[in-house]
């Protein structure tokens, strides 16, 4: 996994090797701006007769611009140019009447972006805005100094607007706004430079954020040996579904089984028909005496509960069943956290225990358990999703996986972002086959961590495969998702 920072923690790493290393301010920005010098000279050889303009700003990201365009000409790149705006923004439209002619016909090919860097919180100026715009329409190539200029370093939206970034290359770990929100359509490939920091310190300090990517999912998943019977698959228990939504514990009970779960079993207030005979099938008066704490304690590996149990009773007593149980391989969703929000305060559930929220769930969820130190609002956690989701797991106790562009991950210690994932699951029922694959890999062994990140990663990567095959990111079903769970596997584990 790949060590993620946010601004204040690559300002210490910054500190601590200035203080414990003796190696000056200076020197890491003459190594920054030399580092990613040698990077375009690698890649853009070609270019050294062409127009390169350098945007330099005031702080450390600007000293950085410097040191690039004096690095480039060493190189023999022969039409650097410098445009500062130190003073102020007005100087890219000042400059003389060449270059401003160059810039409106588009004869630049690259530009350095080096005015702001990760220290920026507050909304950039309009005039600011008015020549980002300008530059994001031209026809060049655009690359970030550590970070695109006005994008939030750790919350990944914009602060007006931002550079729209080819490359960005990034000072030493990447930054955990890269990767949420407006982050992965700004930063374009994003690059990290090496320049020296002590990787003791590195490792010291950031060690709370990560990104998860399909090589770590690959790691995880289950794998089956010659001597592997149903059993030893794992029994899954399903507690889903309801008369008016029966849809979702279908989604749930199929993935489970695509996924790898030995056994399933449905319980639901009412058996549709047309569920299919794959699993079993468990509703009516059989149902309180299935639910009794032995019977959940000698038959199941792992529980999914909450997808379309609607406002039913039974939903209720199901859930009181299972924390009797002590059961800890459960994952909890839809109007399963509804329920959970619906107990005593005071009522804990096991640390194992895995929440699949989306913003909105999870505003009702942590208003329902008197959460006071901050206003939890949709809007707030979408527009803060590292912060929310670790935040919340430390409050709540237990896993979270926060749904969304794109999915974080926490147990309250360590956070996780998911590299995987596209609007197009933005739709009803996809969230059910989510569940259903993680409570598979949580039946099969995988720890509560392990289980969620592995789902949520192959549950993304089948959108993207999706979209990349030229279907129409309008067009995925939660079906298309469970029918191609047999072919992702098997090309997932073909990662390396």
């Amino acid at each position: 996994m790949v060590r993620l920072v946010t601004r204040e923690q690559a300002k210490e790493i910054d500190q601590q090797t200035i203080a414990n290393y003796g190696i000056s301010e200076a020197t890491l920005m003459q190594r920054a701006g030399k580092k990613m010098a040698e990077w375009i000279r690698e890649h853009f050889s070609q270019w050294k007769n062409e127009e390169i303009l350098i945007l330099v700003g005031p702080g450390n990201n600007g000293g950085d611009g410097k040191v690039i365009a004096r690095e480039l000409k060493y190189y023999g790149f022969h039409k650097v140019e410098e445009i500062d705006f130190q003073k102020a923004p007005s100087n890219f439209m000042n400059y003389d009447e060449h270059h401003k002619k160059l810039v409106f016909q588009n004869k630049i090919k690259i530009i350095v972006d080096a005015i702001f860097g990760t220290g920026l919180t507050r909304e950039i100026s309009d005039e600011l805005i008015k020549i980002i715009k300008i530059i994001n329409t031209m026809n060049c190539v655009r690359i970030c100094v550590d970070i695109p200029t006005g994008l939030d370093c750790n919350r990944g939206i914009l602060l007006g607007t931002a550079i729209q970034a080819h490359f960005t290359l990034t000072v030493g770990q990447p930054k955990i706004g890269f990767f949420v929100n407006e982050g992965p359509r700004i930063c374009g490939k994003i690059v990290s430079m090496d320049i020296g920091f002590p990787r003791g310190i590195v490792n010291q300090v950031a060690k709370g954020y990560f990104l998860f990517t399909k090589k770590d999912a690959v790691q995880c998943l289950p794998q089956r040996s010659s001597f592997d019977n149903k059993v030893r698959a794992g029994k899954v228990i399903v507690l889903a579904g309801s008369q008016k939504m029966p849809g979702a514990a279908h989604f749930v009970s199929m993935a489970a089984l695509r996924t790898g779960a030995g056994y399933v079993t449905l319980c639901s207030e009412h058996i549709n028909p047309l569920w299919p005979a794959d699993f079993l099938r468990i509703s009516g008066d059989g149902l309180q005496e299935f639910l009794k704490s032995e019977q959940l304690k000698k038959y199941i590996s792992a529980v999914a509960v909450g997808p379309g149990l609607g406002f039913s009773s039974w939903g209720e007593i199901a859930m009181e069943e299972l924390l009797k149980s002590g059961h800890r391989r459960v994952v909890v969703d839809a109007d399963g956290l509804r329920i959970l929000g619906g107990l005593s305060a005071k009522q804990k559930w096991p640390g194992e225990w895995i929440l699949t929220p989306h913003a909105g769930e999870l505003e009702k969820l942590l208003q329902a358990k008197g959460y006071s130190e901050r206003q939890a609002t949709a809007e707030s956690i979408e527009s803060d999703r590292f912060y929310w989701c670790q935040r919340s797991a430390e409050f709540l106790g237990c896993w979270v996986l926060l749904k969304g562009y794109r999915t974080v991950i926490s147990d309250g210690k360590k956070t996780y972002v998911i590299n995987t994932g596209n609007p197009a699951l933005a739709k009803s029922g996809t969230g059910d086959v989510l569940t259903g694959i993680i409570v598979a890999l949580r039946a099969q062994g995988l720890g509560p961590g392990e289980a969620a990140l592995t789902g949520a990663s192959l549950h993304g990567w089948i959108s993207d495969v999706w979209v990349r095959s030229g279907r129409d990111s309008l067009s995925l079903l939660a079906s298309d998702l469970v029918d191609f769970l047999p072919k992702a596997l098997a090309k997932f584990r073909r990662f390396k």
